[in-house]
């Protein structure tokens, strides 16, 4: 039994298996999938829901240059904040499936830390303080200020600030 060979077939085959969009669809719709099963949804509405959320961050990443980078990155992004029991799949995925592409877009376009769990946002809040010293908040810390004395660089007196430190060094107090 001799079969054809469909030239077409294997050269779309081929070029979808390079692009990249295939394998990040299915990463899609597998993880959609499980969080649609736990809901009591089926699986043609999570591929719905796939290749619209798909579609919508494949226009947005891209921009008229292939950024191939940023597009797995946000379709690793969507999938994690999926997984996350905090994040509110219910809501944004029924949003999806109801207003289609319009709530993927907004998806998609809402900000890193909006999909982030809430003690990784709160570490990374803490992380982007400023220390004391740069934010003012070390001037608030010298509350005395002596009149006579001078200062090293410039020689002005009455604008030195200091604050009277307690220590015990080998058992006696200083």
């Amino acid at each position: 039994v001799w079969q054809t060979l469909n030239i077409d077939e294997d050269v779309s085959a081929k070029a979808a298996k390079t692009d990249g969009r295939t394998s990040a669809l299915e990463f899609l719709r597998k993880t959609i999938s499980e969080v649609f099963a736990a809901l009591g949804k089926t699986n043609e509405e999570a591929g719905t829901v796939a290749e619209t959320l798909e579609a919508a961050i494949f226009d947005i990443t891209t921009n008229g240059e292939v950024s191939k980078r940023k597009y797995q990155a946000e379709v690793q992004r969507l999938c994690a904040a999926f997984r996350q029991e905090t994040f509110d799949n219910a809501k944004w995925l029924q949003d999806v499936l109801t207003n289609g592409r319009r709530a993927a877009v907004e998806l998609v376009e809402l900000p890193p830390e909006e999909l982030l769990l809430h003690s990784k946002r709160a570490r990374l809040a803490e992380l982007r303080q400023m220390p004391p010293q740069e934010s003012g908040e070390a001037v608030n810390q010298f509350t005395e200020v002596d009149e006579r004395l001078e200062c090293v660089d410039c020689g002005c007196s009455g604008e030195i600030r200091f604050r009277r430190l307690a220590s015990s060094r080998e058992g006696f107090n200083k």
